[in-house]
This record gives C-alpha cells, structure tokens and sequence, in this order.
C-alpha cells in the first residue's frame, strides 16, 4: 500500500489550524505561547500540506503557480476534512466550477503569520527543514 499523505499532516497541526479559524491574530495568540520546536513544526507541516496538494492543482488547473498556492494555503486553512476531501477526491473538486476547491480562492495568511511570529520571537527566519528534525 502507498503512502497516504493525509495520515502524514500531524493531528496537532490541525488541532491549531482548527482552533484559529483562519484568524491571523488567533493563530499569533497561539504559536505565542508554543516552544519553538513546535512553532517550527507548524511552518513546517504547513508548507507540507500546501505543497502536498499544489501538486494536483498544477496537474488539474490552468491557474498560475500564484494562483494555486494560494488555492492551496486556503484549503489548508479550511482544516483537515478540506484537506482530505481535495486529496481524495482531486479530480472532482478541484475541476468542479460549484466546489469552492476549484475557484480562486485567497490565501488567509496564516502560514505568512506563522513566519513572522518565528522570526519576531527567536530572532531567526524558518530555517529549511530537513528529514531528521521534520520526523515526529
């Protein structure tokens, strides 16, 4: 059996992207209080998720790569059930003009903000993950 890579994106991460509702300042309130492991973790797992389903609208859409990242960070912020009904589903979702996964949709800015706490906080950009310190 193949990977499944929604089983991959951390329950915690959802658990915060669940909790902020889309709402920037929420999410700041949040990662203001979270060790920096895991403020890391959450811009980490957020870029994987984006970039996880970016692939398929690259594959499905005639949008520019701007448009489908922001597509997809806005999935992403709509929680794992979005996510996990784009990932199974790509096709008929994402190609569907009455599915919301298939119009333009804005970017709410939360991994923007995720970013910018880091950096505020411990004085550093997001270093680039690598394998051994983005494995649970």
């Amino acid at each position: 059996m193949g990977r499944y890579i929604p089983d991959e994106v951390p329950g915690h991460f959802w658990a915060i992207i669940d909790s902020c509702s889309s709402d920037r300042d929420s999410l700041r309130k949040q990662l203001a209080d979270l060790p920096k492991e895991q403020v890391l973790r959450f811009c980490w797992n957020y870029q994987e998720a984006v970039g996880q389903i970016a692939t398929l609208y690259h594959e499905l859409t005639h949008f520019s790569e701007d448009t489908d990242e922001d597509i997809c960070s806005w999935v992403v912020a709509q929680g794992e059930d979005a996510f996990v009904k784009v990932w199974d589903d790509a096709e008929d979702e994402i190609t569907n003009p009455k599915s919301p996964y298939g119009q333009i949709q804005a970017d709410p800015g939360l991994l923007g903000t995720a970013l910018e706490v880091y950096k505020q906080r411990f004085g550093e950009e997001v270093p680039r993950k690598t394998h051994d310190r983005f494995i649970e």
